[in-house]
């Protein structure tokens, strides 16, 4: 299956440029077997969308799957939390819509409580765009990883993430690395899918495939040079 893992819509994230029903058109037409909708989710968003915080921050979602329902492409809750102690962003699967409810200012607590909480839930954490600036690599010890992004609307610095990687593998051999399109508008769509051999039909199977040393994004870039 491909998937994009870092998707966003404009009835979520106030940066993006295209509904979800315009997005999932596009990523099936693209060929995407599925897409995971990631929008932006910090104090900013929960003070926009508080007097009816789950139906407003769920929108895009739900747009999403609604667009999708007729097709084989699979549609994934996720979520780009930002904290408010810095400035970096982190990619959450496996969550469910309840989520939100749960935890509506979790962007007020440490990036060590986010993985905790993430975790309990069932889910796994990695780190968006870690060396796009002005963000900086964090939490190694508590992630499940880091992201390349291939958004060309920005610089990544994948290739210092590359480097980072190769010195530090053996320091946190447990760390995967996934890659996604971090998609705001059709014309970022498909920039990278992951790929993953096996059926993944709901959560549980996502976050089970993010955690297999299998599909780790930084062996598959390093065996074909990508």
């Amino acid at each position: 299956m491909k998937i994009e893992l870092h998707t966003h819509t404009s009835e979520g994230s106030s940066c993006a440029k295209a509904k979800a029903k315009d997005i999932i058109k596009a990523y099936q037409a693209f060929g995407a077997d599925g897409v995971v909708i990631t929008n932006h989710y910090s104090k900013n968003t929960y003070e926009r969308f508080k007097e009816d915080l789950k139906n407003n921050y769920l929108k895009g979602y739900r747009n999403a799957l609604k667009q999708a329902e007729a097709s084989s492409l699979k549609v994934f809750l996720g979520m780009e939390l930002n904290l408010s102690s810095h400035p970096n962003d982190y990619l959450i699967y496996g969550i469910d819509e309840d989520f939100i409810v749960k935890y509506p200012t979790i962007f007020n607590e440490s990036l060590e409580r986010v993985a905790e909480i993430v975790h309990h839930e069932g889910g796994v954490i990695f780190q968006a765009h870690p060396l796009r600036k002005p963000c900086e690599i964090k939490g190694a010890d508590v992630l499940d990883g880091y992201e390349f992004n291939y958004t060309p609307f920005h610089n990544n610095y994948n290739d210092h993430l590359t480097q980072w990687v190769l010195k530090h593998q053996k320091d946190y051999p447990s760390l995967q690395y996934i890659c996604g399109s971090d998609c705001h508008g059709l014309e970022s769509v498909g920039c990278k899918l992951f790929e993953i051999d096996e059926p993944i039909n709901n959560n549980k199977a996502l976050v089970k495939a993010l955690k297999n040393k299998k599909y780790n994004y930084f062996t598959f870039l390093t065996k074909n040079d990508d």
